[in-house]
């Protein structure tokens, strides 16, 4: 991929910014310039890491053009601050008539104190009408977190990395109660799931041969070997379960017991029997 090229314009008032961005577009094309424009979505992101945030969206924005609208927590003490900063992630064209393509519009609100009561009216004042909502919360979640109270009526989805999330088995089951917040009729996606598809594609082909059919009726026990990657190995399991047809038999996530392997450092879950 093509690094993305990133314009920032000054911080300002939410209320001026759609005059800012408007301006951040003609000062990016200059002249006779030809930009090409497509969003295909809105993308919410809450996180304390806003330069990791817009690595992010430069990769994602590649395949899936959005309106993003990135909040972070204010460092600083001052009661009610709220800021806005516009910035236009490009991506440069080639050729002889080489347009760029603007990617991503990115709506960066700092805000801490009271403002925090206020930011889901600010948030949903600017997005794009007409275009899908998702949530992207970044670090530990939590379906009753104040700044989100009143915008699950708005998404279409809601985004996490079980990854990120502490301790695995808490972070999965707050997740999960995203689907009894009143008005939130979305989907959910787990990033850590998203990377462990080529892993279970690459285990079931295993199976294809219909002479190794019979391991699927005559497993009764699975050590997945991993290394500070314990969302992923719970995932991993819990769709070996499914596709194995087992049945959850404890009331807690999974039925798992952890041993210590200091000779390689890693840890080993498996099914307790």
């Amino acid at each position: 991929m093509t690094d993305a090229l990133i314009t920032t314009g000054a911080a300002t008032r939410v209320a001026d910014v759609e005059q800012k961005l408007t301006e951040l577009w003609s000062q990016v094309a200059g002249g006779d310039a030809a930009l090409m424009r497509a969003t295909t979505l809105n993308l919410i992101i809450y996180t304390d890491l806003p330069d990791e945030a817009i690595k992010t969206l430069a990769c994602m924005s590649e395949g899936h053009p959005c309106r993003a609208i990135v909040i972070v927590p204010a460092t600083i003490k001052t009661d009610g601050f709220l800021e806005a900063i516009p910035l236009l992630l490009q991506r440069p064209g080639f050729g002889r008539e080489a347009r760029a393509q603007i990617i991503c519009e990115v709506i960066k609100l700092t805000v801490s104190g009271d403002a925090h009561a206020h930011i889901s009216s600010t948030v949903r004042s600017l997005l794009l009408t007409d275009q899908p909502v998702y949530l992207l919360r970044e670090g530990r979640f939590s379906p009753t977190d104040p700044a989100l109270k009143d915008l699950w009526g708005t998404l279409d989805g809601l985004l996490f990395d079980s990854a990120n999330i502490g301790d695995a088995e808490v972070g999965l089951r707050a997740a999960l109660a995203a689907r009894d917040v009143t008005h939130f009729n979305g989907l959910i996606y787990d990033l850590n799931w998203l990377r462990l598809t080529s892993w279970c594609k690459a285990l079931a082909q295993q199976f294809d041969p219909l002479n190794e059919r019979v391991g699927l009726t005559t497993t009764n026990s699975v050590e997945i070997t991993h290394k500070n990657a314990r969302a992923a190995a719970l995932l991993m399991f819990g769709w070996l379960a499914d596709r194995l047809k087992w049945h959850v038999m404890s009331s807690t996530l999974l039925d798992w017991c952890d041993h210590a392997a200091p000779q390689d450092g890693h840890q080993r879950a498996g099914r307790a029997a």
